[in-house]
């Protein structure tokens, strides 16, 4: 068994001859005694394990030593700085020398590869371990919603930040323990975690809603990507409601006051057309349950818009879309009118500022 005990020696003796190696080894006994010897030096090359006296003719370009095995002197030559012929000389000449040496270089060899390996790991294993937080740790959490709440939600940096090696230095500095996340951690588990969060409070205040008035647009973004997006301003009764959104408090005291929330932004594909968007339309009011609480519709005066909501009657509100004998509609005398039985009227009034902006905005429902 050998054992590695000195580190490789190198020399040059000109600009033009090659780097010369050797290595060292100590034979092991079963004993557990150690002996050395001339034949326990294994050279890296044929050239230095079986020649000597190495001589260097410049002008030639050219070198030659002496074979040690043969009997009688003789030279070998070879160009300078190259060690075929006397590798070739060796092993055929002293074919068995030449592979008791061949087969000692890789066990030399291998020896040399696994202390390199075990040297590596074993360097590492010596170096000051670093604590880490762990998964449910309160300043993990505390750390890891900052990025998502502050960073990427609030500031709008894309979700590749947590990768970014200079992000990861500068998280490092401000706590060592912290361990970073991965993209595909946010994009799979926390943002969808928290949508759906964010889905059920939005469903909460719509079931306390007493009316909703929506707002509905579509948008489209530098990519050409379309989104349809709803916005509902949400009349409550007097309940005082703490709703969290990504960890960032929306205190609703309602005391007759009106609310809004973004209740959809989803992609839109295909063409915008009118029924694309009435179907869009049934599809979010479905899934809030809030069919039976929409008064008005507001979007704008787009022919699509039109064509998706001109004929849609408001439950609850069917004879303000009956035509009369004359072709009139029912609001012709003003939304102030008195009604028969007195119990239609506008409860609420609003800013004349608020209506002057909204920029020919088409409302389709009444106040109540």
């Amino acid at each position: 068994m050998y054992q590695q005990i000195s580190t490789i020696e190198s020399s040059s003796l000109s600009n033009d001859e090659l780097e010369m190696q050797e290595i060292q080894l100590i034979i092991t006994t079963a004993d557990g005694s150690e002996s050395s010897s001339s034949s326990s030096v294994i050279h890296k090359t044929a050239r230095d394990q079986f020649f000597e006296d190495i001589q260097h003719e410049k002008d030639k370009n050219r070198w030659s030593a002496k074979c040690l095995l043969c009997k009688k002197s003789k030279r070998i030559i070879d160009k300078l700085g190259v060690t075929s012929n006397f590798t070739r000389h060796a092993r055929q000449y002293h074919k068995d020398q030449y592979e008791q040496w061949l087969n000692e270089s890789k066990q030399v060899n291998s020896v040399v590869q696994k202390n390199k390996i075990t040297h590596h790991f074993r360097k590492k294993s010596h170096s000051p371990v670093r604590l880490s937080y762990g998964p449910n740790n309160s300043r993990q959490i505390e750390l890891y919603m900052a990025i998502v709440n502050d960073l990427i939600i609030n500031l709008g940096l894309p979700l590749s930040i947590v990768e970014r090696p200079a992000f990861i230095n500068f998280m490092q500095k401000v706590d060592s323990k912290f361990i970073m996340t991965s993209r595909r951690t946010l994009s799979r588990k926390t943002i969808p975690v928290l949508h759906d969060k964010i889905t059920d409070h939005l469903k909460m205040f719509c079931s306390t809603a007493i009316f909703l008035s929506l707002a509905l647009d579509v948008w489209t973004d530098r990519r050409k990507r379309s989104f349809f997006a709803i916005t509902g301003l949400i009349f409550l009764q007097n309940i005082a409601l703490n709703i969290y959104f990504f960890n960032f408090p929306a205190h609703s005291i309602i005391n007759g006051d009106f609310k809004t929330y973004v209740l959809c932004f989803a992609s839109l594909w295909g063409s915008h057309s009118g029924s694309l968007l009435l179907e869009k339309y049934e599809e979010i009011v479905d899934k809030f349950g809030i069919k039976n609480k929409v008064i008005r519709i507001v979007t704008d005066s787009a022919a699509n818009n039109i064509n998706a909501f001109q004929k849609m009657i408001i439950p609850g509100f069917e004879q303000y879309f009956v035509e009369d004998d004359n072709g009139d509609s029912n609001d012709d005398n003003g939304s102030d009118a008195d009604n028969s039985d007195g119990t239609f009227s506008d409860e609420y009034e609003y800013a004349a500022d608020i209506s002057s902006t909204t920029n020919s905005l088409v409302a389709y429902g009444f106040n109540i």
